[in-house]
């Protein structure tokens, strides 16, 4: 919201660019403090591996769950300024538009990471969530100028998904290890796989000449987020399926020595 007019008022984009520069330093002052701090953390031994976490159906459905999400993010983030400047909007208002849009997640992510918790059925809040993506996409298609700010609020309020799978996270291991474990496989996966979002949604647009046709692609995007919520939704836990693993390849072994 505040990076065009910030721009115009200084005299270049430069400007506008380079106090999130300064802001990012500002930022780093406390993280630099915390180094002395974390050498003296105690240093548990890992007794669970990325390739261990990798061969679970859990571990695999929360990486492309997280992938997937955050694939709409990066998109939404870098290119809906775009779409509603080229919508009709001015620099100034397309940005208003996506700080709208990143606000409207704010409270959410405050709430629902609590009612998730607290659900004897997640599907329900995940499944709320996930499908205000479509719906904001398609109603971009119809009225991108007319009811933009609906659509910034719906798609922003879609964007929560992102606090609810770093809580299922926690939710989904019984120990400190395994939810370790499980985070950077998820998160280190999963953000290989949102890389590709920006891109793929620039490539259809430069192919189409708009935004129907890379709104359908987020579109389809987002729909095997239902059924993969309604798996990590399931109380499986990653030590189940290690263990689980361990005794189907500890009985390989002994049938194969008999």
């Amino acid at each position: 919201m505040l990076t065009v007019p910030v721009s115009e008022v200084a005299g270049g984009w430069r400007w506008g660019l380079g106090g999130w520069a300064a802001l990012a330093v500002l930022a780093a002052v406390p993280w630099v403090a915390l180094v002395a701090h974390d050498r003296h953390l105690d240093q548990t031994p890992q007794t669970i591996t990325f390739r261990q976490v990798a061969r679970t159906r859990l571990g695999q459905a929360m990486a492309l769950f997280f992938g997937l999400q955050s694939l709409q993010a990066y998109a939404i983030f870098g290119w809906f300024a775009q779409l509603w400047r080229d919508s009709g909007y001015s620099p100034t208002v397309a940005g208003v538009l996506a700080g709208v849009l990143a606000a409207a997640a704010i409270p959410l992510s405050l709430w629902l990471p609590n009612v998730l918790a607290r659900s004897a059925d997640p599907r329900r809040v995940l499944f709320a969530v996930i499908l205000a993506y479509p719906v904001g996409y398609v109603g971009l298609m119809i009225a991108p100028h007319s009811l933009a700010i609906a659509w910034a609020l719906v798609v922003g309020a879609a964007t929560a998904t992102f606090p609810l799978i770093l809580t299922l996270i926690g939710l989904r291991a019984r120990t400190p290890e395994g939810t370790a474990s499980l985070s950077a496989f998820t998160q280190s996966t999963g953000y290989l796989i949102a890389a590709a979002g920006p891109f793929l949604v620039g490539v259809v647009h430069d192919a189409t000449g708009g935004w129907t046709w890379p709104l359908v692609l987020l579109t389809a995007l987002a729909l095997p987020l239902l059924p993969l919520a309604a798996y990590v939704s399931r109380p499986v836990l990653l030590e189940d399926q290690l263990d689980l693993r361990q005794e189907r390849s500890t009985g390989s072994v002994r049938s194969g020595g008999s």
